[in-house]
């Protein structure tokens, strides 16, 4: 393909954030909106994270398989809103047989496992390294965050030499087409707390007669070489960097390096959860009268009545020796292994809690036997404090930070600057009134229909799929279409309008003037109808 894409942007990236299910649904959109702008073919890198993720490698995959745009939006319209992609995955997770001989039986893995039977069938990395056809896409990461690091790790494919892994750690080429799609899907989407850490490679189905034993080994022993351990953890690309801002920067100095020109359009596509209040902090409860210590002696009656009714049964037995007959045995049995399990079981979380105590005591000298004077509500209203705060602050705060990070460092760098789009889900909803007085023409404004509908696009919670439509209407999918459609015409349109005119008004590429007026009569429409340009499928 020719050294830069021939739109009136040059070359693009796209970078797709994650977001569970709301992301799949936006990026899908952003890429439709793209497509009927002419403009998708321009698109030479992506990056993309967690739920971004599966729109990334699906639509990569229909570009290197010559798959129409059109075909590839139906088929996936079509998967999203009719694979029972959980209930195969619990399926997996509980079958007799493991979904992965050799690895853990975790959800994970199961995910993975629903991912190739259900969507990838069988397909790997290696299809990117073939020859035929060449595709635009010069540049593809698709990101998971490496936690024995604590840094990103790059699932990636680059027109030039690109590090399959990161700076740490790192595996070759011809490893690395071996990996199954399925299984890069379910890494860069692990939601911390939400699934387990994916341990590659033993948690990855490798090809060979052998089950995969010899290529996996090969990769063990690869690892043990460069950090000293065989296992690397890998979770949701997010937990690093949410935007998959880093890996277009890295593909840009790649590209620059090979002798290309810099990227002419960055859209950052990004579905954050629009919130003004990351945490509220519960109403108290009441105090409540029941105390631990209440507990511990209703603890040890329980332990007493058990041990009585053991020895009641023991003695009633010896009586009765007589009566052999099995309900009788059976009626002597159920109940004593009952009352000696209940009895275990009390003793053996009163010794957990007693090892914890000791634990934390190890840490913080306090009077911790204290705590037995504490009611069951306060401390059940402690835990809840501690979990909800917590909560808040690695899925919100946190990410909230990260996200702040990378934009305060990519919008203040000078060879950056008209450069990148912050593509935005909320974008319609908070975009002000005069837009005149902005620099945008007066025609962008979005009717009360189309803020209905980002709106709800853009605070629709974080899960892991879509719910079907009622019959006739538009569903959730719909929506996240839609809400794409105009943010991302919206936000092109400010783009021209602040960043590619020339002194005198007109554009730096006359071309841009024949899509300002398609842009402009797609907005009029989607102001009469926000959902005109949602598939009918």
């Amino acid at each position: 393909m020719p050294a830069d894409a021939p739109g009136p942007f040059g070359a693009m990236a796209l970078s797709f954030s994650g977001g569970g299910a709301r992301a799949v649904g936006f990026h899908l959109g952003v890429l439709a909106y793209l497509d009927r702008l002419a403009l998708l073919e321009d698109v030479a890198v992506l990056s993309t994270v967690s739920g971004g993720t599966f729109v990334g490698t699906s639509w990569a995959l229909s570009v290197k398989e010559g798959v129409p745009f059109a075909r590839y939006l139906a088929d996936t319209y079509r998967f999203l809103g009719t694979a029972p992609f959980f209930d195969r995955a619990i399926q997996e997770l509980t079958a007799k047989n493991p979904p992965l001989p050799g690895a853990r039986r975790t959800l994970a893995v199961s995910i993975a496992k629903a991912w190739d039977v259900l969507y990838f069938k069988g397909r790997r990395f290696e299809i990117f390294w073939r020859p035929e056809p060449v595709i635009h896409l010069e540049e593809i990461t698709f990101n998971a965050t490496d936690f024995k690091n604590g840094i990103s790790f790059r699932f990636q494919k680059s027109a030039g030499r690109a590090r399959i892994g990161n700076g740490k750690v790192s595996i070759t080429d011809e490893q690395a087409q071996r990996i199954r799609m399925a299984d890069i899907m379910s890494a860069s989407s692990a939601i911390p707390g939400g699934v387990e850490p994916l341990a590659f490679p033993q948690d990855f189905a490798w090809p060979g007669d052998d089950g995969g034993v010899a290529a996996r080994e090969e990769i063990q022993a690869s690892l043990r070489e460069q950090v000293k351990t065989d296992t690397i953890p890998l979770m949701d690309g997010g937990a690093y960097d949410n935007q998959g801002i880093d890996s277009v920067l890295l593909a840009e100095q790649r590209r620059l390096r090979r002798g290309q020109s810099a990227l002419g359009l960055f859209v950052i596509c990004d579905t954050r959860l629009r919130t003004d209040t990351f945490y509220t902090m519960p109403a108290p409860p009441p105090p409540g009268k029941i105390t631990f210590t209440h507990v511990n002696r209703w603890m040890w009656g329980l332990i007493g009545t058990a041990g009585a009714t053991v020895a009641a049964l023991i003695a009633h037995f010896i009586e009765d020796t007589h009566r052999a007959d099995l309900v009788h045995v059976v009626g002597f049995v159920v109940p004593m292994i009952m009352a000696l399990a209940l009895a275990g079981s009390l003793l053996w979380a009163r010794e957990k809690v007693l090892s914890i105590i000791a634990d934390l005591s190890k840490v913080v000298r306090a009077p911790w036997s204290r705590l037995d004077r504490l009611t069951t509500n306060v401390a059940a209203d402690l835990v809840n404090l501690r979990v909800g705060s917590m909560l808040a602050l690695t899925d919100d705060i946190f990410m909230n930070r990260i996200r702040s990070l990378n934009y305060a460092y990519v919008f203040t760098q000078p060879d950056l600057k008209n450069r990148i789009v912050a593509n935005e889900i909320y974008d319609v909803v908070t975009a002000v009134d005069g837009a005149e007085a902005a620099g945008l023409p007066g025609w962008l404004t979005a009717s009360p229909a189309m803020v209905e509908v980002a709106k709800a696009a853009s605070t629709m919670g974080t899960k892991l799929w879509l719910a079907a439509p009622p019959p006739g209407q538009h569903g959730e999918l719909d929506g996240l279409l839609a809400c794409a459609h105009m943010t991302t015409c919206y936000n092109l349109v400010r783009h021209m309008a602040q960043s590619c005119r020339k002194p005198d008004g007109t554009f730096t590429d006359p071309r841009l003037d024949a899509l300002w007026t398609k842009a402009q009569a797609d907005w009029m429409a989607m102001r009469a109808n926000p959902y005109a340009f949602v598939p009918s499928l």
